[in-house]
């Protein structure tokens, strides 16, 4: 009994947990105007502003950036969500349309495929700001 009691409450844990990072995603549901920008020295690192801003709880909106380079990597040339980010030290051409992110990065073995990832799907809008869990 005491077994299946923790093996209960750990499986609720685990629920809870991918429950809450499965809803960080859709942030194009609740912002408007989103452009890739660069900021910071040397060409600067990839950033995506809230150029319509994001709807916040009060009935307002924030006009904030999201470090792109914080959570997203490059994985042996192909972009992927990650706390690891600096997919911008080995990507170039990075574009950005309609919540997808779009760049050529290098693959370890000399070549620079073109590489792809729907944001839509990792970042969401907390209260008008952008978040990556």
């Amino acid at each position: 009994m005491h077994f299946t009691t923790h093996l209960l409450a750990a499986l609720a844990a685990s629920a809870g947990a991918v429950s809450a990072s499965a809803q960080c995603s859709n942030f194009l549901g609740s912002c408007s105007g989103m452009e890739l920008r660069f900021l910071g020295d040397n060409g600067g690192e990839p950033w995506l502003h809230a150029n319509g801003g994001c709807g916040d709880n009060n009935g307002g909106k924030s006009y904030g950036f999201f470090d792109l380079n914080s959570k997203f990597t490059n994985h042996n040339g192909n972009l992927a969500q990650s706390d690891e980010g600096g997919f911008g030290h080995s990507c170039r051409n990075i574009r950005y349309e309609n919540g997808v992110l779009t760049a050529e990065c290098g693959d370890n073995n000399g070549g620079t495929p073109t590489t792809s990832i729907n944001l839509n799907e990792y970042i969401c809008n907390i209260n008008g700001q952008l978040e990556c869990f």
